[in-house]
């Protein structure tokens, strides 16, 4: 430490031992040695903090070097990042072309659907009204059919009906066969035609 060896130390302990006496010389070693532990302590302390320092520096420069890396990377992530907004801008502009283009394909479709719907249901309303109209005739049809079957059965049971009959069956029979064959229906009701 202060380069004192062994012979340097066996001198200053008989100096000691002259100039102070046996009686101090404890006392004055023990003191000595408390303040020599404190020095080297003390010079401990001073060379880690100065080493801490040297150390310190170092790492700051080292470190220093690392943060312009750091920030040099962070500029290139960042123009990346850019970079990549604008793309995505694009890309996102792109797609929202796409969708309004979309849209009015869709809304087109739309329109022509309803208009073709409408279309069919204006034609099946008119071919409701005539099947109506058909179905009303025959219902009529049947209705006479039924009279005039049920006045025959009347003519059957009376003894003189054949005579008494017969014009009524005749003026049903033909105007049966005249609405059946005038019954409204058409070719395009037909579903042989």
């Amino acid at each position: 430490m202060f380069g004192i060896g062994f012979n340097e130390l066996v001198l200053i302990a008989l100096v000691a031992l002259i100039v102070l006496g046996p009686e101090k010389l404890p006392g004055v070693a023990r003191t000595a040695g408390v303040m020599m532990r404190r020095a080297r302590l003390a010079w401990n302390d001073l060379q880690a903090e100065i080493q801490g320092d040297v150390d310190l520096q170092a790492i700051k420069q080292e470190f220093s070097g690392n943060i312009d890396a750091v920030r040099e990377a962070a500029r290139s992530l960042e123009n990346e990042t850019k970079t990549l907004r604008d793309q995505l801008g694009e890309v996102v502009k792109d797609a929202q072309g796409q969708a309004s283009e979309i849209e009015v394909s869709v809304a087109k479709t739309i329109g022509q659907l309803r208009s073709v719907a409408t279309q069919l249901d204006e034609q099946a309303g008119g071919e409701r009204d005539d099947l109506r109209v058909v179905a009303a005739d025959l219902r009529a049809t049947a209705e006479r059919i039924s009279k005039a079957e049920e006045q025959r059965r009347l003519a059957v049971s009376e003894p003189d009906g054949d005579a008494a009959m017969s014009p009524t069956i005749a003026a049903a029979l033909p105007a049966v066969s005249v609405d059946s064959s005038d019954s409204g229906l058409d070719s395009k009701h037909d579903p042989g035609a």
